[in-house]
Order: C-alpha cells, then structure tokens, then sequence
C-alpha cells in the first residue's frame, strides 16, 4: 500500500491532489485540522492499493500456535518488533524540545498507530466477513478505542458462527456476549461489608448516589441505614445531605477526620448499612488519597466504591482511574450515563480498571434513576449504544 500526506485548505484540493498522485482507485484514510497553522490547514492521509497490505496481513495472520508465542494477538504482527520501534521512537523524541513538543509528538504517533489498526482491521475482517468488518466499524463509532474492537472481534471469531448464523444480527450478540464474559459480576454492591464509602472526582454526583441507594436500603430492602459525610469542603455539601437524609428519616453524622468518623461509627452502631459520602479533590491532591488509606484500608467491613461517569473523555477518565487506584477501590459505579453520546468508552474503563461495575445512574431523580449493574446489561449498552 502506497500511503501520502497532504496539507491543504480545501478538502476539495487534497480530493484532486490525490487523484492525480494516486489515481482514482486511492481512497481517504483521515483528515483533521493541523493545529496553529495559519491559515488554517487540514491534514489528509490518503492511501492506495489495499491488495498489497491484505497480503502482508495475510502473510503474518497466523496464530500463536502456528507461530510461536512472541506474536502480538491482536495485530499478527512480531510483538518485540513493534514495542522496540515505539520505545525507540519515544527516546528519540524526549531529546528533541520541549514538553509541549514531545507530547504533541506523542500523541501523533498514536494517532497514526491507531491509524494503522483501523486500516488493518477493516482490512483483515472484511476478508473474512463483511459483517465482522461492520461490527469492528460499530465498536468503534460507539467510542470502543480501536485496538479493544480489534480484540473483541479476535475473541468472537473464536465463537465460530455458523453459516447459517453468519449475519449482522449474530454478531450484535456475538459481540455482546464477548463483551460481558471479559467482565467481572458483581450483584449491586456487596451485601458483606457493611460501611459503604463513596470516592471519586468533584461533580460526579457521589452525594446524590448516596441518596438514591439510601432510598432504596430503606424502602425496598426495609433496612435501617445510617449516613457519614466526610466533604466538609464543598459549600453546602452537608446541608444537601441534610435534607436528603430528612426526607428519607435517617440519621446523618459530620465527620472532618479520621478521630470523628471513628466516632460517628459507634453512633451509627444500631445501623444495618452504613453509607459515607466523601469530598472530591483535584487528581494533584496526594494528601487526599493519603487520608482515604488511613481512614479505611484496613478496616475488613468498609467497602470503597470509586464513582466515574463515562460522558469524560476517555484519556481523563483512565488517567482518573490510575490516580483513584491508589486506594485500593473495591467496585465501580458509572454516573451521569444519561448525558453520553458514546457507551464503548465503558468497555476500555472497566477492562483498564479490572475492577466490577456495582451501578449505573442515569438522572438526577432521587431514588429512581440508578439500577445495579451486570456484565450483560453493560455489555448491551456498550454494543447498542442505546439505554434500556
């Protein structure tokens, strides 16, 4: 495959360019708008005879177990190869400027890594089926980052479809299925641990969680439930509780350090369920996480559920998640799944975390909008793209 760069205004004049370097057998592999370029520019990545990288796939699409184990599963390609080009790469840039520059660097090199897979993958899929090759297309318009939709497809081919099952509607609960057995289950939330903490960044709505499933312990489970807050830096922080914990008529403790929980505990002592709200921090803030550890790790009946909601993007996400993980969080739950317009992004949080999803909320009613997570329920969300 011959592939070429152009820079232009117009996305007319790089359609004409193309025909003329390429011929009209070429096809368009990207476009984006080149940052600070003045006027501005578009970057247009164009490719022509896709023959010649089928043979290539072909070539090198044997599998371990024909080959050896130092291959890459998901791109056929030598493993050790590819991870010493990109190291290379990396060092050769960390020498070149400043930050700003090496990151931007860094970040085109994904861009063309990813580039790369995509080309491949519908490549490679379309050989063997046209319906693989638009499932691999649905995965990752729905946000799935595109080596996990390369490597879910790798996985459902394992399946084996029949001929006579060999559709597009196969592979939606192919896919689903794939999807939900890389997950672990979780009913809810633990039903052993009786102290509940709820962790997580500013604005992800860990107060108003709080509140739903403490109209829910209480209503539909007939518990008696007993609530802790610990954010005492948010303005009004408590006073929302308060009225919360009012209208469910339970009762609620302040606590601002590790001396007064322990305190609010032993006034809690007649409580089944113990639900504490904590503050969020900035990811910069490690005397947050220090205290999270100090104030429950350790402690056998205190189950910590780090709240995140999918509408962020998928890069602040996972970095959100490395920095929470320091606490050791038991459970996942996802918020705020109303206002996304991309589900896949669930699917590289929770194989990134490794970590089981507890709940999804999905509003701002209290106790409505939040049911319990399962692993086929995600799994349809992430291939339907659509709320149940």
């Amino acid at each position: 495959m011959q592939i070429k760069r152009y820079e232009v205004s117009k996305i007319q004049d790089a359609i004409q360019q193309i025909k003329n370097d390429l011929g009209p057998e070429a096809i368009i592999l990207s476009t984006k708008t080149i940052k600070n370029s003045n006027p501005q520019k578009i970057e247009v990545i164009a490719a022509v005879d896709i023959t010649e990288l089928n043979d290539l796939i072909q070539g090198h699409s044997l599998s371990k177990e024909q080959k050896g184990e130092g291959r890459n599963e998901s791109f056929g390609l030598p493993q050790g190869d590819i991870a010493h080009q990109y190291a290379n790469i990396q060092l050769i840039l960390e020498k070149m400027g400043s930050v700003n520059d090496i990151r931007e660097e860094i970040k085109n090199l994904k861009d063309n890594v990813e580039l790369l897979v995509d080309v491949i993958g519908l490549a490679r899929f379309r050989q063997e089926s046209e319906h693989l090759a638009k499932m691999y297309k649905t995965l990752t318009v729905n946000g799935i980052s595109k080596d996990k939709a390369f490597h879910i497809i790798t996985e459902m081919k394992k399946g084996r479809l029949s001929e006579n099952e060999n559709n597009y509607a196969s592979c939606l609960k192919l896919a689903e299925k794939t999807i939900a057995t890389s997950f672990l289950k979780i009913d809810g939330i633990s039903k052993a641990k009786r102290i509940k903490a709820f962790i997580g960044p500013t604005g992800v709505g860990k107060t108003t969680t709080l509140a739903k499933l403490a109209a829910s312990y209480c209503v539909d489970k007939r518990k008696k439930v007993g609530l802790i807050t610990m954010d005492t830096f948010r303005i009004a922080a408590v006073e929302q509780l308060k009225v919360y914990a009012k209208i469910i008529d339970i009762p609620l403790q302040v606590a601002a350090s590790k001396t007064s929980f322990e305190k609010s505990l032993k006034a809690l002592s007649g409580a089944d369920i113990i639900l504490v709200d904590t503050a969020g921090r900035s990811p910069n803030d490690n005397e947050y996480i220090k205290d999270i550890r100090e104030t429950f790790l350790g402690k056998n009946e205190v189950e910590i559920n780090l709240l995140l909601s999918p509408s962020m993007s998928r890069d602040h996400l996972l970095a959100t998640e490395n920095y929470y993980r320091l606490t050791e969080y038991d459970n996942l739950i996802l918020t705020k799944v109303d206002e996304c317009s991309h589900y896949g992004v669930i699917y590289d949080l929770v194989r990134h975390a490794g970590k089981p999803v507890g709940y999804l909320t999905n509003g701002q009613n209290v106790p409505q909008d939040i049911e319990s997570a399962t692993p086929e329920k995600l799994a349809k969300l992430i291939v339907r793209n659509l709320i149940q």
